[in-house]
């Protein structure tokens, strides 16, 4: 889970608490600070940061060596985008259905269990 800092007041945010924050606490804020990797974000910049560096990697340095198998989600989701991909690929009569599977595909993280995936569907 991404954290971020607001310069304004130094709340610390999940990333799903910056709106909330932005809207209701703090109207000042236009700068976050990734508290894993320390960059900053100006305005909304922030939603397009979705995976950041573990703490083993972060206090490890330049000694960091991932452990096999330790990138299996990324794995997965990447195939998950590739049969999505193919379906694009394949789909030529339904237009509409073309358009909505290209959304998909650009989306950073799209769930791959049916009952996830139609209840953030429905948000």
């Amino acid at each position: 889970m991404v954290v971020f800092a607001c310069n304004a007041c130094g709340e610390s945010l999940k990333k799903n608490q910056v709106e909330n924050h932005y809207l209701r606490k703090c109207r000042n804020c236009n700068v976050l600070s990734c508290l894993d990797c320390g960059k900053d974000f100006v305005g909304n910049d922030y939603e397009q940061h979705t995976k950041c560096i573990s703490e083993e990697e972060k206090y490890s340095g330049k000694n960091f060596v991932p452990k096999p198998g330790s990138n299996k989600n990324e794995i997965k989701q990447q195939q998950w985008l590739q049969q999505v991909q193919e379906a694009v690929d394949k789909c030529r009569t339904n237009p509409r259905l073309k358009a909505v599977l290209i959304r998909l595909k650009d989306q950073p993280n799209v769930p791959r269990k049916k009952n996830k995936f139609l209840v953030s569907c429905a948000v």
